[in-house]
Order: C-alpha cells, then sequence, then structure tokens
C-alpha cells in the first residue's frame, strides 16, 4: 500500500493470471461446458493450418493445463501476428502432448480464450460472476487484452492485493466458501497436487523441483 499504491490499487498479475485461467476452466468443468480431455485445436477451427499435425490433434485441455502440450519452445508474437492464437499455431509439434513440460505461457492464454469462446464473456469475468464476487473480490477488477481482442490469460489480470489473498484462500479451500461448493472439489485438489515433474535441471531449486499442477506451482 505504500504511495503512489493504495488498497484499491489494480496490480498487475503477471504470470499469477494463468493460475486464474485454471479456476475458471474448473468452473468450466464444474458446469459441464468442457471436458478435460477435449483437444485445444477443435476450439480453433479458424486457425487450422498446414503446422496442425497428430500432436496438435491429440494436446487436450488437461495436457495444457499441466504445461505438457505438443509445444516446446516460445514465440515472439508482438507486432508479428494479428493475434496470439495465429502465432501459436505458427509453430510446430516439438514433442508427445501428456509427456514432457514445458513452460508454456500461449498456452494458459489459449485456455483462456477457450472460456471466452465458451461463456461469451472474459475468464475474469465468467469467474466474477460465478464465484468472485461471492467471496469479496474487486467489481472494477479486469484483464487486459491482446491486439487479437482475447483476454490475455497468461499475464493479464489486474486486481488488488486483498483480491489476490482471497483468491489463494478460495483455492486452500478446495472451491469452497461459506460451506458452498462452486468448484469440483475433485478438480481442485487435483489442480493443487503434483501432477507433472518440472525439474529439467537435475538441481534443487526455489521453483522447478516441487512439481507442478493445474497451472499451479508446487513448492516443497
Amino acid at each position: 500500500y505504500y504511495a503512489p499504491f493504495h488498497k484499491r490499487f489494480l496490480h498487475r498479475m503477471y504470470s499469477v493470471s494463468k493460475s486464474f485461467v485454471a479456476i475458471a476452466v474448473g468452473l468450466a468443468v464444474t458446469e459441464g461446458l468442457i471436458r478435460m480431455d477435449d483437444v485445444i485445436v477443435d476450439y480453433f477451427p479458424e486457425f487450422r493450418n498446414e503446422n496442425v499435425d497428430l500432436f496438435h490433434e491429440e494436446c487436450t485441455v488437461r495436457d495444457m493445463l499441466c504445461m505438457q502440450s505438443n509445444i516446446g519452445e516460445g514465440v515472439q508474437w508482438w507486432g508479428r501476428f494479428n493475434s496470439r492464437v495465429e502465432a501459436y499455431y505458427s509453430l510446430k509439434s516439438t514433442k508427445v502432448p501428456g509427456t514432457l513440460y514445458f513452460y508454456d505461457s500461449i498456452g494458459s492464454f489459449l485456455l483462456g480464450c477457450i472460456i471466452e469462446k465458451l461463456t461469451g464473456k472474459p475468464f475474469l469475468e465468467y469467474l466474477k460472476e460465478k464465484v468472485l464476487l461471492d467471496i469479496g473480490f474487486s467489481p472494477e477488477s479486469f484483464t487486459l487484452r491482446e491486439p487479437g481482442g482475447f483476454t490475455v490469460g497468461d499475464s493479464g489480470v489486474m486486481c488488488t492485493t486483498r483480491d489476490l489473498a482471497l483468491f489463494a484462500r478460495f483455492i486452500m479451500n478446495l472451491g469452497c466458501w461459506n460451506g458452498k461448493q462452486y468448484i469440483d472439489r475433485n478438480f481442485m485438489e487435483e489442480a493443487i497436487s503434483k501432477q507433472v515433474g518440472n525439474d529439467l535441471e537435475g538441481t534443487i531449486d526455489a521453483y522447478n523441483t516441487g512439481g507442478y499442477g493445474y497451472l499451479i506451482w508446487k513448492t516443497h
């Protein structure tokens, strides 16, 4: 809250935004709008091109939540593509989906786009309408947009410090608040459990030895 900040100041959450996307996916799963085994590229028929191969056709929502997609490299998209979805499908498969972990920011962005396609509203607005406003989240919170028109699911959530604390508490409560279960408990338990090993260097450090859940880091 130190000046020039204050308690109502909307901070950019950067990559913590990915965890908001994961919980939005969990809500959509709970409501029957999406399944964990749905294929990602099926939601983007307008972006199918010659790069879409067998591994694209096998990459699922679950794979993307675990950073285990078929893509193992990043792409410089700003100023080069009309949208980040277009940028993603400029890449060719480099690994079998559901196997190796690779920190893929645009992957979480795609999941946010899918939620927006399914609900007709940005993933954060969907979460606010169904859950977050009930637990005291700021109505004025919002998500930045990219040039293609979708909200930035990997880094664009704008909310207060207290909002983040409430969101963390909601996750620790496994999707329950004041006795109401908003999101399927099994999904929430999986989201904060180790789904994939992310120790790529063979050494102990603060981030890459606890494993990874659904767009949520595990710690020691």
